[in-house]
């Protein structure tokens, strides 16, 4: 994977390179020239740099909220009550999140995954 470093170095030269080509032999190469493209290859970069910056704080962000929105112990199971998604209970000894909305009791269906199973003797 090229760095930022080896792309700007690699830029650097190419407009360098574009410049003599373009200055007549004979003729200095006009380091003003040369600085004012060297100043637009790292303004792009810099730029570059700032979007993708961007994005990985937004993807932190979402990260983080989802964390936030994590899991939750709710103690022993009850029968009647609907639980929502990413919710610890204790069943039977064991420690039960629920996949989805449900009322279903644990160990019943595809609504519960199993985290903790209990003990030999429940404990």
């Amino acid at each position: 994977m090229t760095t930022y470093r080896e792309k700007i170095s690699a830029d650097i030269e190419r407009v360098t390179a574009e410049e003599r080509a373009a200055t007549p032999p004979g003729n200095r190469l006009s380091m003003w020239n040369v600085l004012g493209q060297m100043i637009g290859v790292l303004s792009a970069h810099t730029g570059t740099a700032r979007d993708q910056l961007a994005a990985l704080a937004d993807r932190v962000a979402a990260l983080e909220a989802k964390v936030a929105d994590g899991l939750q112990y709710e103690g022993v199971h009850e029968p009647d009550r609907a639980y929502r998604r990413n919710l610890a209970v204790t069943h039977d000894g064991s420690i039960w999140i629920s996949m989805r909305e449900t009322r279903q009791r644990p160990g019943d269906g595809a609504d519960w995954k199993l985290a903790v199973k209990r003990g030999k003797d429940a404990r």
